[in-house]
């Protein structure tokens, strides 16, 4: 890569790649939005997270009875530190809170309650502005060159190169794009871009694994979570200023307070024709 390349590639591919660690688990996450106003926000795979959400009984003060809530046990967040621009030596741990999530898509997101010494830099998310969801990936290329980062097996962040070879691969009902760029345990919640324009364009999720008496992983046969699903889930979670700039936080933050009103009241009327 030329100067201005390399720059650029660990601006928007290596720095905003974190770790991110649970009290059973890990895996990797993206940086995808970042200002002093609104926060950190950062993307992972709902199986990264997994064993910090539990679902409990709680008391409602609203319903007079307990109700199911979700529990969050707050999740670590490492920043890695570079010498020479690109040499990691060390990482930074900053506590981070569950802000949604959805098991059947395998993505949470997470909220920084603090913040890493020195620059945080933010990954640049593809646009799908005015393009209709069946439509992204003819966007996209068949064969495009991608690259993938992620703390693969606990590592520092670890770059590996390849194409996209396959749109709309279903797997528990949901799609997937194939990449051939290699990936491995703990690349899970990273992230995957084109190689012209470092956009990101998804998140490592799955791999391939052979069945018969061993069972091994094939590296090279990559599954991740398009940017489609990605923001639908996000629109989905009002949490759509993350990739609108038209749209702020303070809105999407009254909507979500209006919805779960909404929803108490909805459940609290439903209970009370219950108990005539």
């Amino acid at each position: 890569m030329k100067i201005d390349e390399l720059n650029s590639f660990r601006e928007k591919v290596l720095y905003p790649c974190v770790r991110v660690r649970t009290q059973k688990a890990g895996g990797s996450g993206e940086v995808i939005h970042s200002s002093d106003k609104n926060g950190t926000f950062v993307l992972t795979c709902h199986h990264v997270v997994e064993d910090a959400i539990e679902v409990k009984e709680a008391w409602s003060t609203l319903l007079q009875r307990n109700v199911k809530k979700d529990i969050f046990t707050p999740v670590q967040v490492e920043f890695f530190n570079y010498d020479y621009d690109d040499r990691a030596s060390g990482s930074q741990a900053v506590e981070a809170r569950i802000i949604c999530y959805e098991k059947t898509e395998d993505i949470a997101l997470l909220r920084l309650d603090g913040r890493p010494k020195g620059d945080i830099h933010v990954a640049a998310m593809f646009s799908c502005d005015g393009v209709e969801d069946e439509s992204v990936s003819e966007k996209v290329d068949y064969g495009a060159e991608t690259i993938t980062v992620g703390a693969a097996l606990g590592e520092d962040p670890i770059f590996t190169t390849g194409n996209l070879c396959g749109f709309n691969k279903i797997i528990d009902n949901k799609e997937y794009w194939l990449n051939t760029a290699p990936s491995i345990f703990g690349n899970s919640g990273g992230a995957s871009f084109l190689a012209d324009g470092w956009e990101f364009i998804g998140m490592p999720a799955r791999i391939s694994v052979t069945g018969g008496f061993a069972s091994d992983a094939i590296t090279h046969m990559g599954y991740i979570v398009p940017i489609t699903r990605i923001m639908d889930f996000l629109k989905e979670n009002m949490m759509d200023f993350l990739y609108d700039d038209s749209v702020t936080y303070k809105e999407c933050q009254e909507r979500i307070k209006a919805k779960r009103e909404m929803a108490e009241r909805a459940l609290a009327a439903e209970m009370l024709r219950s108990d005539k």
